[in-house]
């Protein structure tokens, strides 16, 4: 995170800042032309159109044009003759992005800025739609409390649009916002966690001896999640013959059993057939039931 002295710094250089003064001596223009395309939503194109005007003024400064397609849905960013910084047209792109996804224009120039990056995170790291959503709020907060504090703690600016997080800040900052995102949405951390974490590291950052020591003693700790599963205890029973348990088939086999496993019945004879005097092994099935009397 930051220091204070850093973010004191960095605000007067970006009050003081000039991009003309970094012009070379002898000006030499781009070889070609470059153009970027961004789609934009359609809910967006009349944001677009008030503000046209001031983003030209903007891609003025940087010597880099500005198009607009309303029918296509889509806005270019197009290099000059005398554009003298080639940076600026893909700075410029990461601006339009940002538009398209509901950053203010106020909020969005400051990817202009030296020492200032932006990121577009994508956060949609549930398996399930419903969770997603449940943890959006969540890292938003009620009237976007919780989103405002991760702003002051981390020195960036957050705007959450669908399934992306918008940054914009010192690249430590953003680091940082990638690593809570990460968290919230995949590891299902609360942000009240990062929130304490962030705020503690803020007062120990104040106290000159601890510069060196190890903070992991003053920071808080994630409770580990108790299952709400039920453990099954499974008792492991002792051998039947251990436990008095006879095996009673190995002594209900019949003589009868044996001499068919061992063929001697196949020639045995029961008794004689009244009609011709052939062997039956029981009693004869003519194929119709007994009448009842």
């Amino acid at each position: 995170m930051p220091d204070e002295m850093d973010v004191k710094e960095q605000k007067q250089e970006q009050e003081i800042y000039d991009p003309t003064e970094f012009l070379p001596e002898s000006f030499q223009p781009m070889l070609e032309e470059n153009e970027f395309e961004v789609m934009i939503p359609k809910n967006r194109i009349q944001y677009f159109v008030e503000y046209q005007t001031q983003i030209q003024a903007l891609f003025d400064i940087y010597k880099i044009k500005f198009n607009m397609n309303v029918a296509k849905q889509t806005v270019y960013v197009t290099s000059t003759q005398q554009t003298f910084d080639p940076t600026s047209v893909l700075i410029a792109r990461q601006f339009l992005k940002l538009l398209a996804r509901y950053v203010d224009f106020g909020v969005a120039q400051k990817v202009f800025l030296p020492n200032v990056e932006s990121e577009i995170i994508n956060v949609n790291l549930c398996q399930e739609q419903e969770t997603f959503l449940k943890r959006r709020l969540r890292f938003i907060g009620d009237n976007r409390q919780t989103l405002t504090t991760l702003e002051l703690l981390t020195n960036t600016n957050l705007s959450v649009y669908g399934s992306t997080l918008c940054v914009i800040g010192s690249a430590r900052g953003i680091q940082l916002i990638q690593k809570i995102s990460k968290d919230v949405f995949a590891k299902n951390v609360l942000p009240t966690f990062w929130i304490k974490t962030l705020m503690v590291r803020r007062e120990l950052e104040k106290v000159p001896e601890l510069k060196d020591q190890n903070w992991s003693q003053f920071m808080p700790q994630l409770k580990k999640s108790k299952s709400r599963r039920k453990t099954l205890k499974i008792e492991r029973k002792a051998p039947a013959e251990e436990r008095g348990i006879v095996d009673v088939g190995k002594y209900s086999e019949r003589k009868i059993d044996k001499q068919i496993e061992t063929g001697e019945i196949a020639g045995k004879v029961y008794g004689k057939n009244k009609e011709g005097g052939k062997p039956f092994l029981g009693k004869k099935f003519d194929g119709k039931k007994d009448a009842k009397k």
